[in-house]
């Protein structure tokens, strides 16, 4: 098994991967935006291998980080592989999440505007020489219709709602 792609902040975590050099010395930097850590791994019968325990986890900050191999020969260092790791909240920890996407949010933002608009009834107006243009009504419509099949998309992908099955036929 290679570097995981996603951990849970407070799991133990493990990862292997084959190795060229035994003798070498092997460290994982991992940078994000706003903190950076190390990991060092051991040398085992070629394989690199990397134990973490739930206390080493816990302390990670949650975020999206790059990570980067590099082994140690004593005079010289080497970046070996490189990718990319998403430490994840703790659910234990949470109080509440937010789960929805991009495209729901901006939804629900667009439809309170066009609720807003229905209401108030103004696309433009100008007060004591300064003048207001609103988005109109039409172009609302539309970024709804789009946003709407976005979301519907990201429902199917987490599985909410089933996807329709054309059938063709001649």
């Amino acid at each position: 098994m290679n570097e995981p792609k996603r951990i849970i902040k407070g799991d133990s975590v493990a990862w292997s991967r084959v190795i060229a050099n035994a003798s070498h010395t092997y460290q994982y930097i991992l940078v994000g935006p706003d903190s950076k850590f190390t990991i060092d791994a051991t040398v085992d019968n070629g394989f690199l291998d990397v134990n973490l325990t739930s206390d080493k986890t816990k302390s990670f900050q949650s975020g999206e980080y790059r990570w980067h191999l590099f082994s140690d020969d004593g005079t010289d260092r080497f970046n070996v592989a490189h990718g990319y790791l998403v430490i994840d909240a703790n659910p234990h920890d949470l109080e509440h999440c937010d789960t929805s996407s991009h495209a729901e949010r901006v939804l629900r933002a667009i439809e309170k505007r066009i609720e807003g608009r229905i209401l108030s009834d103004h696309e433009n107006y100008s007060v004591d020489g300064r003048s207001l243009t609103r988005i109109p009504i039409e172009q609302l419509e539309k970024l709804k219709r789009r946003y709407s099949w976005q979301v519907r998309k990201v429902k199917v992908k987490k599985g909410l709602v089933a996807n329709p099955r054309r059938v063709y036929y001649r």
